[in-house]
């Protein structure tokens, strides 16, 4: 089986996105990309850069609950850290 082109499925993304992305997809984990080395990659140097979680906009399905992004940055394994997440994407 041919590898897919993933610039075709994804267009319109980054060469740094369509590597990063066919870096982490291969199958054999001793060749593929580990979190930190995809942590480093270039993807994450390019435009639009990361912002102050502050100044994203929550859009939430529980209107009613504030975010606390101070607990979201505090701990980055906790579960209520992933809560908190979810709640800044809208999940």
């Amino acid at each position: 089986i041919a590898p897919t082109d993933l610039r075709e499925i994804f267009p319109g993304y980054s060469k740094a996105a369509i590597d990063l992305l066919s870096s982490m997809l291969i199958y054999d984990p001793d060749q593929r990309i580990s979190a930190a080395e995809a942590l480093m990659h270039s993807f994450f140097k390019e435009e639009p850069l990361p912002c102050d979680l502050s100044l994203i906009p929550i859009i939430s399905s529980k209107p009613n609950r504030e975010v606390n992004y101070e607990t979201l940055l505090e701990d980055p394994l906790s579960f209520d850290m992933m809560e908190q997440l979810y709640k800044v994407v809208g999940i």
